[in-house]
């Protein structure tokens, strides 16, 4: 412990330092790192430092401690205490000004008024400040001076928010796909790790029901897998159970009736997918869809688009990304899907806006944004909630609806009490 109102631990070794890391973020303890060369007699080392300070400081005293230490640990946090704005390093993204630009928009507020009423008459020009990062304390006087619920839910995130310094070449080495249930995400060396197969559902709906041609930009799995999954999807069956060949006699008879029903609304032109992309970008994905010229075309998933090198900040590739697949669209007059995915704070909330992985700007950007979220209860009984999060040409923003995936039709329809009549056929949607 510091004065200064900081705690470090120093080390040589970069596996002991990533492990401590870890440990901490178990508690909820985040801290930063550094490296330097370090003298001894017998010559120089590199060693490195971890780094706990701000509202994690607290949070370290109170779960973990340090034997022995406590008068140490006291002076330390009185320092904290004293002046924590400067020792904050939890920072939110420069995108967080966008979701407050939009609440300042609902309460038809200019950003002078929201200055005098965040910060009294002391900083009343808030606009200048629209494109650097905001600590969590910051966005909380934000969120009670502008009573929003979608700060708020922010603000409750579990999720920490760093700058990606580099990227480097590893090479080529195996890899394996690690499928959980319920959420579908886990936590591989700190970083959260999600699939999706949202687009596979919606290209086999329109080829199927409408006879639409689809054409898939698929920039995380190759097309086996996604046509396995899309299988296993549409027919009501479990994607593992088909993956490792453990298929019961009910699985082949709905994966069979899926099957025949498919052939028989086969059309002249098939659901296309593009699964060979090395650094996605724009100019590509219009490439694609001038060349095939589908009905629709869906990049899975938005968080892959390659962005320009000049462009440092998630959120700012992010932004990039949403814009200029818009223009695509534009361009190539054929709509788009682009498939983000949901933050772990869905598993208990639902898909919202708030805990849109990624950025929001990408649902700024999108004219119809659309969360899906089903609990494993939910699965179990067949049942998805869809969530109209934003809709730019019409109404319905807020409203949640729970469909049922009838296994015998293979379509979802709205979903009633057990004690209510079945929805009639004319009711699929």
């Amino acid at each position: 412990p510091e004065a200064s109102g900081s705690i470090s631990y120093s080390s040589s070794s970069k596996g002991l330092l990533d492990d401590v890391r870890h440990l901490l973020h178990r508690f909820g303890v985040h801290c930063t790192s550094r490296w330097r060369t370090a003298r001894c007699q017998t010559g120089e080392f590199e060693a490195g430092e971890l780094y706990i300070t701000g509202d994690s400081l607290v949070t370290f005293a109170e779960r973990i401690g340090i034997p022995g230490k406590q008068e140490q640990m006291d002076v330390c946090l009185a320092a904290f205490k004293r002046d924590c704005s400067w020792s904050n390093a939890d920072f939110l993204p420069p995108c967080t000004w966008d979701l407050i630009d939009s609440e300042r928009e609902r309460l038809g507020w200019t950003w002078y008024k929201v200055g005098k009423e965040v910060y009294g008459c002391k900083r009343p020009n808030v606009g200048q400040y629209l494109r650097s990062a905001i600590t969590r304390h910051r966005l909380s006087r934000f969120a009670e001076a502008m009573d929003s619920d979608s700060l708020r839910e922010v603000l409750n995130q579990d999720v920490v928010w760093d700058r990606v310094v580099s990227v480097e070449d590893a090479g080529v080495e195996d890899t394996y796909d690690i499928e959980v249930p319920g959420t579908h995400n886990f936590v591989a060396d700190g970083f959260v790790v999600h699939n999706s197969s949202l687009s596979m559902v919606q290209s086999a709906t329109e080829y199927i029901e409408r006879g639409k041609t689809s054409l898939i930009i698929s920039l995380e799995m190759d097309g086996f897998k996604m046509a396995n999954r899309w299988d296993a999807a549409m027919a009501g069956f479990k994607y593992k159970a088909l993956k490792f060949m453990n298929m019961r006699d009910d699985d082949y008879e709905l994966w069979a009736r899926f099957a025949e029903r498919a052939f028989e609304a086969r059309f002249e032109r098939d659901v296309l997918v593009v699964d060979d992309i090395q650094r996605c970008t724009a100019e590509r994905i219009f490439t694609e869809v001038e060349r095939w010229r589908p009905d629709f075309f869906i990049v899975d998933t938005v968080d892959e688009i390659h962005a320009p090198a000049y462009l440092k900040s998630h959120w700012e590739k992010q932004d990039y990304a949403a814009r200029e697949l818009k223009s695509v669209c534009r361009a190539t007059k054929k709509p788009g899907i682009g498939v983000a995915q949901a933050g772990r704070a869905a598993e208990e909330d639902g898909a919202t806006l708030g805990n849109m992985a990624g950025s929001i700007t990408i649902a700024r950007k999108a004219d119809l944004v659309v969360g899906l979220h089903a609990t494993p209860a939910m699965k179990r009984s067949n049942k998805l909630e869809l969530r109209m999060l934003k809709n730019r040409d019409g109404e319905g923003d807020g409203l949640a609806y729970e469909y049922y995936r009838d296994p015998a039709s293979l379509t979802l329809r709205p979903w009633l009490p057990s004690d209510a009549a079945p929805p009639p056929p004319s009711a699929v949607t």
